[in-house]
């Protein structure tokens, strides 16, 4: 349960729909930020020492000793040089079974078989005994790492698999080649109200005289960060005045800095990492960008949408079905000449949103019929 999209999501449902349901949530590895958060009628456990490997990585390994350091190695040199098939295989035969529940569900799809991860969907389908079992995606399926045919017999062995949008749906069902009829999607679940609470704990005012833009998203290649960073900086030196503020932390951190400190952008881009409440940062901003390549249905999109945030976003799986068709931002054309005569026309001639808030409505229905209940 440590800070990140998926846990997120898994949190806030759970929040949402605890009260009509008895639910166990286990966990390969029982740590993280986000885990005091959960509802207190969730009964909370978890999974022994192997399975606990699949749900750390190699720098908390060495913290628990030099048993869990060495086999975890082993298993991380395996998965490289072959995959990491037989390795999850070998733990969940290993693993204890679990039976007494009437619907099992996994909530996080596994990565690519070249990376000692994942393994929830495996758990549920070979040691988890019940009567519907059904997985959620998180992604856009068709540019995903894990979109390989190892995982894709493994959705279609589940009764349900759940997506975070319809177009995610669409998308998952043609690249796994499975029936619409096993395909749904839920929309994420918002904390509305911990959301707008802690927007106003200790506000970011941004200075006035510029237009101010925040992205807080993790800092991967695939969130088109670069070619947004040249995009800011084109019309920076066209003369507008505005000011681009990144929460989030990543790979591409020291790569980022680099290019700012290269290009002289100190005083127009700023990197504030990984920050516990991005909401502060938000809520007096005047544009959230996204400038991704691909992304399935970001949590920020929603999060934006209840702090009256407006959204620049490209073109991605769900950008039209989420930001256009609820008239929260722009979708733009998914390239760099697409997000700079996107951002210059608003930078000119201002953005305005539709004035509705986001709501759980429409998850609570969905997720309603899939489980059971009024």
């Amino acid at each position: 349960m440590q800070i990140g999209g998926i846990q997120k999501s898994l949190l806030n449902m759970l929040t949402a729909i605890s009260p009509k349901y008895d639910i166990t949530l286990f966990l390969f590895s029982k740590h993280g930020e986000l885990l005091g958060a959960v509802p207190e009628n969730i009964k909370i456990t978890e999974g022994g020492f192997l399975l606990s490997l699949l749900g750390i990585s190699q720098k908390e390994a060495a913290q628990r000793g030099k048993m869990a350091l060495l086999t975890r190695g082993l298993f991380v040199t395996f998965s490289k040089l072959f995959n990491n098939f037989a390795p999850i295989n070998f733990i969940m035969l290993l693993s204890r079974k679990l039976k007494g529940f009437d619907i099992a569900i996994s909530y996080m799809q596994n990565s690519s078989s070249k990376i000692f991860y994942g393994g929830a969907n495996d758990f549920v389908l070979k040691n988890i005994s019940a009567p519907e079992k059904m997985a959620f995606i998180h992604c856009d399926f068709a540019n995903y790492e894990g979109n390989n045919a190892h995982n894709k017999k493994l959705y279609r062995q589940f009764d349900k698999v759940i997506c975070v949008s319809k177009s995610c749906a669409n998308i998952f069902a043609k690249e796994v080649n499975i029936s619409l009829e096993k395909v749904d999607f839920v929309p994420n679940f918002q904390n509305i109200d911990e959301i707008i609470k802690k927007s106003n704990v200790d506000t970011v005012n941004y200075d006035k005289d510029f237009f101010n833009i925040i992205t807080v998203s993790r800092l991967g290649e695939e969130k088109g960060f670069i070619r947004a960073i040249r995009v800011v900086e084109a019309l920076y030196n066209e003369g507008h005045k505005l000011k681009w503020h990144i929460v989030g932390d990543g790979a591409m951190s020291n790569r980022l800095k680099e290019y700012i400190k290269k290009n002289r952008l100190k005083k127009v881009v700023f990197l504030y990492g990984e920050q516990k409440n991005p909401y502060r940062f938000m809520k007096n901003a005047d544009l959230f960008l996204l400038p991704s390549f691909h992304e399935a249905a970001p949590m920020v999109y929603g999060e934006a949408w209840i702090l009256g945030l407006p959204v620049l976003t490209t073109d991605t799986s769900s950008a039209n079905e989420i930001v256009k068709e609820n008239s929260i931002g722009v979708v733009c054309q998914n390239s760099e000449e697409g997000i700079l005569n996107a951002l210059r026309d608003i930078l000119i001639n201002g953005i305005s949103i539709s004035p509705a808030k986001a709501n759980n409505r429409k998850a609570m229905e969905k997720i309603s019929l899939l489980l059971g209940g009024d």
